[in-house]
């Protein structure tokens, strides 16, 4: 519970968790998904949007990478 003390790299609490979820949530509420598929393809790209940005990588030329299919490591 307290590796925040430890390591400085870990967030003390989960606070950015709950953020990337809530655009999510949102949405949801607002009946702005017209179809499931389209749910879930906007769930996998703010996932990935969330990761990159996290991981301090640049979103651009990652999401280029994915749309050429090529392999993309964080």
């Amino acid at each position: 519970h307290l590796l925040f003390l430890e390591r400085f790299d870990v967030p003390f609490s989960n606070n950015r968790a709950e953020a990337d979820l809530r655009p999510i949530k949102i949405r949801q509420k607002i009946g702005k998904f017209r179809s499931e598929t389209g749910a879930k393809n906007y769930i996998v790209t703010r996932s990935c949007y969330s990761t990159f940005k996290k991981n301090n990588v640049n979103i651009l030329n990652e999401i280029k990478s994915l749309l050429n299919e090529e392999k993309v490591t964080i």
